[in-house]
């Protein structure tokens, strides 16, 4: 047990998750990355000047990457090693509050 003695409250010791994903000095005050897409290829910027390195993809995936084309905005779905799958579902919000899909 760990006692957190300023409150009296008595803590049991929690599994932690051996793998985790910690923010970059580069991270900080960012919610999520945005990349934009050009053909099979991602970019950092939307003059696509910046093509994202492979070796940049899973940390891009681990920290909630967006994909922005135009002004759609994309969640990442999955990462399988070679490429983030990116949600291709659509929603609109009617006025009224009645989503339609």
């Amino acid at each position: 047990m760990i006692i957190v003695e300023e409150k009296g409250i008595e803590v049991a010791d929690k599994p932690t998750p051996k793998e985790k994903v910690f923010n970059d000095a580069k991270d900080k005050n960012v919610a999520a990355p945005i990349v934009y897409k050009n053909g099979a290829a991602l970019y950092y910027d939307e003059n696509f000047t910046n093509e994202v390195p492979f070796e940049d993809l899973l940390d891009l995936f681990l920290k909630g990457v967006v994909l922005k084309k135009g002004d759609t905005y994309a969640a990442a779905m999955g990462f399988d090693g070679v490429e983030i799958v990116f949600n291709s579902m659509t929603a609109t919000q009617q006025a009224g509050g009645n989503p339609t899909a």
